[in-house]
This record gives C-alpha cells, structure tokens and sequence, in this order.
C-alpha cells in the first residue's frame, strides 16, 4: 500500500503482555486500508518478536526510549491519510471503530480541523468496578481542556498533525496532554463513539488514587510552567513491569524540598500558578458528585449525565474564579505540603 487511508502508531517497550491482543483488533478492522508501525525503544522481552511476526505491521528501533520520540519517529515514516496513536495495551471491541472514526472526522473536517479520541473504558484485571473508576473514565469522555490523554487514542488527518505537533521530547511525561491542548488551539477535538478498550494495570498495581495524585503533581509543576522540578522527582513514571504499590511520601518530600529551594519571586510565581490550576479544575469535584449519583441509579459507566457539572459551569465557576479564590487554593496546598517531611539529604541525589 503506497498510500494507505491510515497509519497506526504504536510507541512500546516491554509489552509482550497485551501487544498481541492490540495487533489482532487491528487486524480485524473493517473496512480501512492501514499500515501499523510499532516503534519499539529497545524493549528486552519478546515485543519485537511479537511485532515482527505479526502481518503487515512495521517495526521500528528507537532508542534511547522515549514515547514521545517513538510516536515522533512513527508519525515521519506514515504514509496515511490519517494518523492514529495509541498505546501497546489498548485495543477496540467493534471491529468498524476505525471506520466509524475516519468518517465521523472526514465529516467534521469540512469545516473545522479536528481530531478524535475514543470512549475510554478500562480493563479491569480481576477487579470490580469503583467510583473512581467511573469518574476517570467519564472524565475521559468530556471535550474540555485537559481530559484528552493518550490512552483514548488520538486520530486525525496527517496534515493536522504536522501543523499541531510534533510532540514535545523535551517533557515526555507531559507531551501527549500539551499535544492535546495545542492541537485543540488549532482546532477541536472530538469525542468519537466507538469505545478503546485500555489496560488499567497501572492503577491496579500503584493504586489508582495513589496514582492520580501523583500525575496532579505533574500537572501542577506543568501547568507551574516548571518542568525542570519534575526533572529532579525520579521516578514520577516507571516502566509497567516495575511498577508496585506506590508511597507518595517520598515525591511530596522531594517536591516540598525543591520548592523550598526556589528564589522568592520564582517560588512566589509558583505558588500562584498553582492556585490558578486548582480553581479551574474544581468542576472535577461536581463531576465525581455525578458519577457517583449516577451509580446509585444504576446508570452504566462513562455516560452519566452531569447536572452537577453543568450547574458548576454555568453558576458556581464565576464564584471561583478571582484573586482571593486562587490565593486560598494555593494557601492550601501551600500548608498542606508543609506538613510532609522533607527527605534525607541521600534521597536528593
């Protein structure tokens, strides 16, 4: 295929667990010309193996690894019309998802530049299903700033990509969310119907709060414009395979010890970005009060509605969003984070 209608890109390393499962739901689409490139960061188990094995799939060596430099490495080999990214552990049930997708954009595009992201659902190994579950995976189905993330897939037209990405090397641990938000200054995104089906093992063996509370950390030294903190936080995103139960302790302790190292003005700013992002992310407060009203009904997970939210956005929001209400925000994780211990000198090293 010379000029196949898709390109599929597959950023791994180390996931001879689900890739298989990912490849065949590509090979059962219906209807799509495509092409699947995995690149590969040097995995040490049998991915390659895997990949190569499998029809019609290229794979490429990117190293060292880097997901964004893999997806980046993928994306200037592809000869489709459109792109799609997505992860080693995600895989779709309808096997016209892809199709569904491609014209539901080639729709859309007449007018507006868009890309899509599919309905997330997680896989859940051996575990039932829980309000926070729920909330994350609503979450993902919302069209608003920072709720577009890597594990829904992200498919649009080549042209957008070029014009929107490449996706930063610089901060892998965030460029697949400024991606998302830079792409949706170009254009809009929009939330595709076909469900992605994406491996929740993360959570499961970090803990799913845990977790999360650790990617606000990112989010917070991101949004913070300080990306050289999270540089001196190891540890922030490990490989699946090394992943266990995680202690925040450590990374609040590292965090409040190089904040505290901050010039006044620097470490003054900080703060006061911060309290910027907590005001503008306290819909998700209204959003978990809905999920879990919807769970009392009986409503299934990811399209409950969202009176809560909507109330949130048309009345409480403009309560919030002032001076004094991002100063309190910032006051109070300020406090919080003074509570934690700072670390030993050996565990700045």
């Amino acid at each position: 295929m010379d000029h196949p209608e898709l390109t599929v890109i597959i950023p791994t390393l180390n996931e001879e667990g689900l890739l298989e499962r990912t490849l065949s739901s590509l090979a059962d689409q219906e209807g799509v010309t495509m092409e699947v490139i995995v690149a590969d960061g040097g995995s040490t188990d049998a991915t390659q193996l895997i990949a190569m094995e499998a029809k019609g799939v290229i794979l490429v060596s990117v190293t060292p690894a880097g997901k964004s430099r893999q997806m980046n490495c993928g994306a200037s080999l592809a000869r489709g019309e459109f792109l799609l990214f997505i992860h080693g552990d995600s895989r779709f049930l309808d096997t016209n998802a892809l199709r569904i997708g491609i014209d539901r954009l080639r729709q859309a595009g007449r007018t507006h530049q868009v890309g899509g992201n599919f309905s997330l659902t997680f896989a859940l190994e051996g575990g039932s299903d829980s309000p926070l579950y729920r909330f994350y995976q609503r979450k993902a189905r919302l069209n608003r700033p920072g709720c577009n993330h890597g594990d829904q897939g992200f498919l649009l037209p080549a042209p957008l990509f070029r014009e929107a990405g490449p996706f930063c090397e610089e901060c892998d641990i965030l460029a697949q969310t400024r991606f998302a938000d830079g792409l949706r200054r170009e254009g809009r995104w929009l939330r595709l119907e076909p469900r992605i089906l994406t491996s929740a093992r993360r959570f499961q063996a970090e803990g799913l709060l845990r977790r999360q509370l650790l990617n606000g950390i990112i989010m917070l030294c991101g949004a913070a414009g300080r990306d050289d903190l999270l540089a001196r936080i190891p540890g922030l995103y490990r490989q699946q395979r090394d992943c266990g139960r995680l202690s925040l302790l450590p990374y609040l302790a590292i965090l409040r010890s190089v904040v505290g190292a901050l010039p006044g003005g620097e470490k003054d700013e900080f703060w006061k970005r911060c309290g910027s992002y907590l005001v503008g992310n306290a819909w998700q407060l209204a959003l978990l009060m809905d999920v879990a009203g919807g769970m009392l009904r009986g409503k299934k997970g990811g399209d409950e509605p969202t009176p809560m939210l909507d109330i949130f956005d048309r009345h409480l929001y403009r309560c919030l969003d002032n001076g004094p209400s991002k100063k309190g925000a910032a006051l109070l994780l300020r406090c919080l984070l003074g509570l934690i211990p700072l670390p030993a000198p050996e565990r700045m090293e």
